[in-house]
């Protein structure tokens, strides 16, 4: 994956930067992202990889029936501790998101808590394109309004 900030490379037509998106639910802003993608293709940035971590996520039918790769990673259930279980299954995502040769992670509705083992060096920018709307919040909110601003840039979407 993209990696330390010195490894990050910029996207061309040639060479667009391979995302991977996470999803938890029916998948409507992945396959937005995937349409762009696909009627233009120049725009630097192309999905090789869709995960879900529930079975019955309809975004995985979605992106499979426009051609990406999607894979259910179902959190292990051989693990008591909470924190040890989302470990396990982030090192599960992680070695997905290597053996696509993914540069960029997005989160799409992806309701899961990510521990510092997938949100760290190794990634490249991560964004829930569906901000927390809390009142109790209102830094982070702003916070993901411009992780998304900076990401839609990067993309050129």
């Amino acid at each position: 994956m993209g990696g330390a900030p010195s490894e990050q490379r910029p996207s061309t037509a040639g060479k667009p930067v391979r995302c991977a998106i996470l999803i938890s639910g029916s998948g409507s802003g992945m396959e937005a992202m995937i349409h762009h993608q696909q009627s233009n293709p120049g725009c630097g940035h192309e999905t090789v990889l869709v995960i879900a971590d529930r079975p019955d996520a309809k975004g995985l039918e979605r992106a499979s029936s426009l051609g990406i790769e999607s894979r259910c990673i179902p959190l292990p259930s051989d693990h008591e501790d909470p924190t040890n279980r989302r470990v396990a299954h982030e090192k599960i995502v992680h070695e997905h998101l290597l053996a696509a040769n993914v540069d960029l992670v997005l989160l799409s509705g992806y309701m899961r808590l990510l521990t510092p083992y997938l949100v760290g060096p190794q990634v490249f920018v991560g964004v829930n394109r569906r901000p927390i709307y809390s009142t109790s919040t209102p830094l982070f909110f702003r916070h993901s309004l411009v992780l998304t601003h900076t990401a839609m840039r990067l993309l050129q979407v």
